[in-house]
């Protein structure tokens, strides 16, 4: 597909790979933005080439000077795998009644969780331990084929909405006329970083007006995907960042914060929800338990609900 603004080149040869088949789709939530952001972007002289790297690990990039972006295969085989997991672990945790009521959850009781806890450690291991199986599990949910349920068609989308994020991320740093991280301080990087996110997140959303409609619900969903899969890399070796980007975790804050919901607001509610999942997961690199840093976490948990932090409602049970 190809406009004044897009243009994309799959450099990537492993078309069999079950991710690969999203990026057909990539420009759709770009090209959905208000007409206003597209415009401010297409004035400024600048065009983009989107292009899809067969790399297992997960990677997002852009060449300032070119606006070439590059995305790596196991960028999209994350944010699918992560996408699917937080759908079901979502439902799981309906099932099991209302918001609020004192839960366990173990993953052995509920089939579907199961498979798709095994399908993140899985994804894991293949975007950032580089072992394990290359290939997608057969017996485990993919993005086509075998499994074509309603909830894998609803991953693909919210995959789709935080990829757009993600994209537009990286073309607010061509439009910011920034400089590469290798060649400032770290501080002043980390700003560059944190003008890209507020900018694109206000441009993602800008037109749609509804906090409660579905396309805003869908964004808000694929923005909170998009920060648990950047942070995936800290529940391994517990490094939040803080060197070129901000740490995650407050990263998923500001960006909360910036939209501004009532505290009930479902997409609220889903990422503070969703905290008891990831920190269920052991660290891979090591073989042994990571213990991932409470007070961070907890203060996102404070940012999104009024649950109790020091008296969990909600327990998920390791595999």
């Amino acid at each position: 597909m190809n406009n004044s603004l897009f243009t994309i080149e799959a450099a990537c040869d492993d078309g069999d790979f079950p991710a690969v088949q999203i990026w057909s789709q990539v420009t759709a939530p770009l090209l959905s933005v208000h007409r206003s952001v597209l415009s401010r972007f297409s004035n400024s002289g600048l065009s983009f080439t989107l292009r899809l790297q067969n790399q297992r690990a997960s990677r997002v990039c852009v060449e300032l000077d070119t606006g070439t972006i590059w995305v790596s295969r196991g960028t999209l085989a994350l944010l699918w795998v992560c996408s699917y997991l937080n759908l079901v672990y979502w439902e799981t945790r309906c099932s099991l009644g209302a918001i609020g009521n004192r839960v366990t959850i173990d993953p052995h009781e509920h089939h579907r969780l199961f498979e798709a806890m095994k399908l993140l450690d899985w994804g894991l291991n293949h975007a950032h331990a580089r072992s394990g199986q290359d290939q997608w599990p057969d017996d485990l949910p993919q993005p086509r084929g075998v499994d074509d349920c309603p909830t894998s068609r609803t991953a693909t989308q919210i995959t789709l909405r935080a990829l757009g994020f993600i994209l537009l991320h990286e073309m607010e740093h061509v439009l910011l006329r920034h400089s590469g991280t290798r060649q400032i301080p770290s501080a002043i990087s980390i700003e560059q970083e944190k003008d890209a996110d507020r900018d694109a997140l206000a441009d993602y959303f800008e037109g749609i007006d509804d906090p409660n409609s579905d396309e805003y619900i869908l964004h808000a969903y694929g923005v909170i995907t998009a920060i648990y899969e950047i942070m995936l890399p800290s529940f391994f070796d517990g490094d939040w960042g803080g060197g070129t980007h901000p740490p995650s975790w407050q990263r998923m804050e500001s960006l909360l914060c910036q939209l501004d919901l009532d505290e009930c607001h479902l997409a609220l509610v889903w990422a503070a929800e969703l905290k008891s999942l990831y920190l269920s997961f052991p660290n891979q690199s090591e073989g042994g338990r990571f213990e991932t840093p409470a007070d961070s976490m907890n203060h996102l948990y404070e940012i999104c609900s009024q649950g109790s932090v020091g008296d969990p409602l909600l327990t998920v049970i390791p595999l």
